[in-house]
């Protein structure tokens, strides 16, 4: 069972890699093409909430979808809306919010959920949990843009150096820190995967001992870690 997990898992983060490819294509693009390919997908996308979604397909009940679609039209909603609706909100009519929810409590890894879906939270931190799903397809997307800013900033995995990264973040896989960073977490990099609720002295002796060429992390554990740079304490020089 442990294999084909682990071999799907690759095949979303091999098929990034693919969406990436793509991806960079846009980078040549003038901004009047950049335009026209954004005013496509906001138009493929309404329409495909409209036509799956009945929360959507009320909402939207005036917006003439026939047409190009402009964003401004579109009535705003908000997360305490969406929660409200959420079983209507969503266009697979298999997904319920309190399946989800027992889904979440149960997390242990980066799992799947009905096989097909990943199920993510926010922490509630403004009084309402937010909860978020995305297909396989969908997560690989999100990797093919998590890959495309650690391009950006030299990320370079391979077989003959595996790369040494540490994530700092969650504690519990509903949250996107901690999948994120399973999601990655393959024989092309080596990963230390560190909880922000950890006292930084655990912190600076964990990464001093790993010596990551690149790590992530929110900003507010990121500045404590700078001032135990300065402080002589942190001895790190990610790339």
């Amino acid at each position: 069972m442990r294999i084909v997990y682990s071999l799907r898992r690759l095949h979303d983060i091999s098929r990034a890699f693919s969406i990436l490819k793509k991806i960079n294509v846009h980078e040549a693009w003038t901004r009047n093409e950049l335009v026209r390919y954004q005013q496509k997908r906001l138009s493929s996308i309404v329409r495909y909430a409209v036509r799956r979604s009945s929360f959507y397909r009320d909402l939207y009940a005036h917006v003439k979808t026939d047409r190009e679609i402009v964003l401004s039209d579109l009535p705003i909603i908000d997360k305490a809306t969406m929660m409200e609706n959420f079983d209507r909100f969503v266009t697979d009519a298999r997904i319920k919010l309190k399946d989800l929810q027992n889904h979440t409590r149960l997390l242990t890894r980066d799992e799947y959920y009905l096989g097909e879906y990943r199920v993510l939270s926010t922490s509630g931190s403004s009084g309402l949990k937010g909860v978020f799903v995305s297909n396989r397809l969908e997560w690989s997307t999100a990797l093919a843009g998590l890959f495309r800013c650690g391009f950006f900033m030299g990320f370079s995995p391979g077989l003959r150096h595996r790369l040494r990264i540490t994530c700092i973040g969650a504690d519990n896989p509903m949250h996107v820190t901690y999948r994120m960073c399973a999601g990655i977490d393959i024989s092309l990099v080596k990963i230390q995967r560190l909880e922000a609720t950890s006292c930084i002295e655990s912190l600076v002796d964990a990464l001093n001992a790993f010596q990551p060429e690149f790590l992530t992390a929110y900003p507010s554990i990121a500045s404590l870690l700078a001032a135990e740079q300065c402080e002589g304490r942190l001895n790190i020089h990610p790339k």
